[in-house]
């Protein structure tokens, strides 16, 4: 799968009918780098880290407290749903300059705690039940 992982984890990985891994559950820290992964399930606490080259169908995580979600250049990802937990505890988003995310769904979720670099790809952002489709219009919203 191409993945690294802390070696004090491990991470859940479901295999499709090709011996390929299709969901992997992250329930502490991993990343992923020049993979192809149907759903990764972000567990709390957790650091994910989609490097280049990496292809997600889904990154889910509800909700989510004190995680965060890296999403690096050359990485692309079809749709990331996020739910946060808590204010106190709030989970952080990172979407890297040169990464590629289809639809962005955050929902309830600090924006302050989202941060999406210029030269990133986005088609849309859902936030806390509004769409936008520019990553400038996303960043202006109250």
């Amino acid at each position: 799968v191409g993945a690294t992982k802390d070696e004090n984890v491990n991470a859940q990985k479901c295999f499709n009918d090709f011996g390929e891994a299709y969901d992997i559950f992250v329930p502490s820290k991993l990343k992923i780098t020049n993979s192809e992964i149907g759903t990764i399930y972000v567990n709390n606490h957790a650091t994910f880290n989609a490097g280049s080259g990496s292809i997600i169908n889904q990154i889910i995580s509800k909700p989510l407290v004190n995680g965060t979600i890296n999403i690096e250049a050359g990485a692309e990802v079809t749709s990331m749903i996020i739910d946060q937990y808590s204010n106190s505890y709030p989970p952080k988003v990172n979407i890297k300059s040169g990464a590629t995310v289809k639809t962005l769904q955050l929902n309830s979720i600090n924006k302050s705690k989202v941060s999406i670099e210029d030269g990133a790809t986005i088609g849309k952002i859902i936030w806390c039940g509004n769409e936008y489709t520019s990553i400038e219009e996303f960043k202006n919203a109250q």
